[in-house]
């Protein structure tokens, strides 16, 4: 019964990293277009102080904390695959010395 759950657990990760990695693009892209917005404002000569500026400032702030907390759940949910492959292959080891134990007992 564990076993299921763990590999449940585990395919649930695998979704949880695929989605992730959606998600980091899809922000990438985002800050990129507010980037090429505040180097157009930038061009154009818009007042830095300007109530648009500061929005569209405060815009890339947040996306940038985004991006970062997305990258480090990214992270994080590669470091517990990495342990639930780990420990699967322990399980599965395990498994083998006993049917191998099993076998020298049994004629």
């Amino acid at each position: 019964m564990e076993f299921i759950e763990a590999a449940q657990y585990r395919d649930e990760m695998f979704k949880l990293q695929e989605l992730l990695k959606q998600k980091i693009g899809e922000t990438k892209d985002k800050l990129e277009l507010l980037k090429q917005q505040q180097a157009a404002m930038d061009a154009s000569g818009v007042d830095k102080n300007s109530v648009e500026y500061q929005k569209l400032k405060r815009e890339i702030i947040e996306t940038e904390q985004e991006l970062r907390r997305l990258q480090e759940e990214a992270v994080s949910t590669s470091v517990a695959l990495a342990k639930i492959d780990e420990a699967g292959k322990k399980m599965e080891a395990f498994g083998d010395s006993v049917t191998q134990a099993g076998q020298k007992i049994m004629p």
